[in-house]
């Protein structure tokens, strides 16, 4: 069987294997992010929010505004991203991208939303904020909503059904989706 692109790695095989144990991928990460303008953050995080709490790629052509190209034109993440930070991403379906791996969304969302924190989970205290902007992002400039916005915003916000938690005692006492759970205050 094929192997999705990017899986094939050492650092995707160690992180697979030990999960949250996995002790580089901070580094890794802050590497791979550490030259990027304020756009291509925003790009990141919201690729790491869609996949994250909504397991969704976002069509790439979504981001042609945030980089100041007309919408006509065809949008290369592979050319707005730095090569090293593309191995932070992968394709998911045609036209379609998210980060390699769940963790890693989680991870880059941590060092965007609030760079140089001592507290691993002090990014949550940002999430509310970047959902916002994740919501104007989806809106995008049309005076219409796409489909492809509001499916994002759908399973980002309202979908309550968030696949790492369906079987836990949780699954069925979600009252949210798992970003708005995830926000610290009401």
């Amino acid at each position: 069987q094929d192997a999705e692109p990017g899986t094939l790695t050492p650092f995707y095989l160690a992180l697979v294997a030990f999960g949250r144990d996995f002790v580089r991928l901070h580094d890794y990460v802050a590497r791979r992010l550490a030259s990027l303008t304020e756009t291509q953050l925003r790009c990141v995080a919201f690729l790491s929010l869609a996949h994250n709490f909504g397991q969704r790629a976002i069509p790439v052509q979504l981001f042609a505004s945030e980089f100041s190209l007309p919408a006509s034109r065809p949008v290369k993440l592979d050319q707005l991203l730095p090569e090293a930070t593309m191995e932070l991403l992968m394709p998911a379906e045609t036209s379609k991208w998210r980060t390699v791996h769940p963790l890693v969304a989680e991870e880059c969302m941590r060092q965007i939303f609030v760079p140089e924190a001592v507290d691993p989970e002090i990014w949550l205290q940002r999430l509310s904020h970047w959902s916002l902007q994740f919501v104007d992002f989806c809106r995008g400039d049309s005076p219409i909503a796409s489909e492809d916005g509001l499916d994002l915003v759908r399973r980002v916000f309202v979908f309550r059904d968030n696949s790492e938690i369906l079987g836990s005692e949780r699954a069925g006492t979600s009252h949210f989706s798992e970003a708005l759970e995830k926000i610290p205050s009401p």
